[in-house]
């Protein structure tokens, strides 16, 4: 049997749209973190801690460019612009908890100067 790829923890009432992602959209459909979010059955109610192993296994089915699935890369997002589409369509955010292991969450992480 196949292990959930993430780890949920639920964080209580439901944020924005809920898990409603739209993954068809035509901004967000070729992205890398696109693929990842649905493959890790991505869920906005919730916390979701994914790893770099997470990002590599889904790395696997990935059939756009090799290079855009890796863990160190696709996690480094150092300001709110330049985040992917698929993450400032949904509010997202990531934070680095421990090497090799990224909180996914909707708290905007950014401080504004």
């Amino acid at each position: 049997m196949s292990e959930s790829p993430s780890k949920n923890i639920s964080k209580g009432p439901k944020v924005g749209n809920g898990w409603l992602i739209d993954y068809e959209n035509e901004r967000v459909k070729d992205e890398p973190w696109t693929h990842i979010l649905k493959i890790v059955k991505f869920n906005k109610e919730q916390y979701t801690y994914i790893t770099s192993k997470d990002i590599e296994n889904a790395g696997k089915s990935w059939t756009g460019k090799a290079d855009n699935m890796q863990p160190r890369l696709l996690a480094y997002q150092t300001s709110l612009e330049n985040r992917p589409n698929i993450f400032k369509d949904n509010n997202l955010y990531i934070i680095p908890v421990k090497n090799g292991t990224y909180l996914l969450t909707q708290h905007n992480i950014y401080k504004e100067y």
